[in-house]
C-alpha cells in the first residue's frame, strides 16, 4: 500500500472505532487490527492517539465543509442553493456514515 492508502486505511479504521466505542474506550492497538497495519504506524503518521483522532474529525469537516462551500457560494436561487446544501450534507454522510455518531460522541464526551 501507498503511503497516503496507508494513511486513509487508518483513518477509515479509526473512523469507525472512535464512533463505534469513544475516543477513550479505543486503543492503538484495536485502530491497528482494525486498520490491519502495525501500531508502530500509527505513531509513525499520526505521533499519538489524540492526533489521530484529530486527523479523523478534521478530515470529516474537511470533507463536510468543502461539499457544503460549494453549493452555498453558488449563484442559482436560494432554494436550489438550500437544496444543493442539504444533498451535500446528505453525500457527506452517506461518504462518512460514522460522522453523525463520531459528532455526537464528541459534542457529548468533550
Amino acid at each position: 500500500m501507498t503511503e497516503p492508502a496507508t494513511k486513509a486505511h487508518i483513518l477509515d479504521a479509526a473512523e469507525r472505532l472512535f464512533a463505534e466505542r469513544g475516543f477513550s474506550s479505543t486503543t492503538v492497538k484495536q485502530i491497528a487490527r482494525g486498520a490491519r497495519v502495525n501500531s508502530a504506524l500509527l505513531y509513525y503518521y499520526f505521533g499519538d492517539k489524540e492526533r489521530l483522532y484529530r486527523a479523523v474529525l478534521e478530515r470529516m469537516v474537511d470533507a463536510l465543509v468543502s461539499r457544503t462551500m460549494g453549493r452555498l457560494e453558488a449563484d442559482v436561487p436560494p432554494p436550489t442553493r438550500l437544496r444543493g446544501f442539504i444533498e451535500a450534507q446528505v453525500e457527506t454522510i452517506i461518504a462518512h456514515p460514522c460522522l453523525p455518531k463520531l459528532f455526537v460522541r464528541e459534542l457529548v464526551d468533550h
